[in-house]
């Protein structure tokens, strides 16, 4: 009977030791997860700040001066005749474009690295969101900037030239 006890007490010590882990674990990998919140009646800052934590919940910053060069609500036609994209699926979103210039790591983005890939880096990298979730709709990148000289107004962007 004594060893019986026993036996349930260490199972019952090792089974809150692993659900303790369990959570120290899940916790630490939760303050890197992106929790998107509605945006709609939020200043600029409030909007960049949660696209920005998107990008760092996939470790795809890599300084700490990344600052936004473009915070602008757009509508799909927009993002077409900015060179974005036609996405006829947001024609019926509210939406906003952050713009963002920094260092980035365009290998931490998911199904970014197949087998044959190389380093691929980015000085800018732009995302749609949707202001009534606050989802991130859409993720862009331009090695130098050129792919978003309109959208930022700056003929002196250089080409992004595939290396």
């Amino acid at each position: 009977m004594k060893i019986t006890r026993i036996i349930a007490v260490i199972c019952a010590v090792v089974t809150i030791g692993i659900a303790l882990s369990y959570n120290a674990l899940t916790t630490q990998a939760d303050t890197k997860q992106y929790n998107p919140i509605p945006l709609k009646d939020v200043d600029d800052e409030t909007i960049s700040v949660s696209a920005l934590k998107h990008l760092k919940a996939w470790d795809a910053v890599l300084n700490v001066e990344t600052k936004p060069a473009l915070v602008q609500t757009v509508t799909a036609n927009d993002l077409a005749s900015l060179g974005l994209g036609d996405y006829p699926s947001f024609a019926h979103k509210s939406l906003v474009l952050v713009i963002f210039k920094g260092d980035f790591n365009l290998n931490k983005f998911p199904g970014s690295r197949g087998p044959e890939a190389k380093d691929r880096k980015a000085k800018y990298v732009a995302e749609v969101l949707d202001l009534d979730t606050g989802d991130v709709l859409l993720t862009m990148s331009s090695p130098n900037g050129g792919a978003f000289r309109k959208a930022l107004n700056d003929p002196n962007l250089p080409e992004d030239i595939e290396q």
